[in-house]
């Protein structure tokens, strides 16, 4: 299978931040092909959070989030969406900082992932976004083109240089908080209660001894 698709980057990078997508997934029938917002770092033992929507002939349709931690990957989330991402276009967010990391859909926080002293947390390394649309199996050329619509909503983060993080780390950005507010603890809670389908942290058949980051998880 050849992997096929488009897609962008940002010119500039960031150490923190709060970096909001509006997506639209392809309409067509669209089994295999996955549309994507990630944040990423370039180096050979990299750190990414992703946003893959997973494309398929009608609702429900899945939303799987991952992350890779020094170049670690395997870390999938994944959720059933509660809208279909396919008709208009909705809010996919990544806050990362020093103390946390949350994935939001639609305000919605998702996934949280705390800092643990005990742990790897992504804080050394500068990324920069990246979104795009591909295939990730085989796909219907019949239904081609497949086209995924991306707007940037809110970027407002750090910009810094490549090993440039120290300075992203000040209390003083907005963006820098240390937890969730009491409304998205709830928020949370219910989309974890009701719309969480696979969490690698509990599929003891892919990983028969509890991977070590999974105590971050708030």
């Amino acid at each position: 299978m050849f992997l096929t698709g488009s897609g962008f980057e940002s010119q500039l990078i960031y150490g923190s931040g709060y970096f909001n997508v509006r997506i639209k997934a392809p309409q067509t029938t669209s089994t295999g092909v996955i549309t994507s917002f990630y944040l990423i770092s370039r180096s050979s033992r990299h750190d990414e959070l992703c946003f893959q929507i997973l494309g398929k002939n009608g609702p429900p349709y899945l939303l799987n989030t991952n992350m890779y931690l020094y170049g670690e990957g395997g870390k999938d989330q994944r959720f059933r969406l509660w809208f279909d991402p396919t008709k208009d276009y909705h809010s996919y967010s990544f806050l990362w900082n020093p103390n946390q990391l949350v994935f939001y859909v639609d305000d919605t926080p998702i996934r949280v992932y705390s800092k643990n002293p005990d742990v790897y947390y992504p804080s050394v390394q500068t990324m920069f976004l990246m979104g795009s649309v591909q295939n990730g199996s085989i796909i219907d050329p019949k239904q081609m083109p497949y086209i995924a619509k991306f707007q940037a909503s809110k970027i407002e983060g750090c910009k810094t240089e490549f090993m440039g993080i120290d300075k992203c780390t000040d209390p003083k950005f907005w963006w820098n908080r240390k937890q969730l507010s009491s409304k998205e603890k709830t928020l949370y809670l219910n989309a974890r209660k009701t719309y969480l389908d696979y969490d690698y942290c509990s599929d003891r058949q892919r990983y028969p001894k509890v991977p070590q980051e999974c105590g971050s998880y708030t």
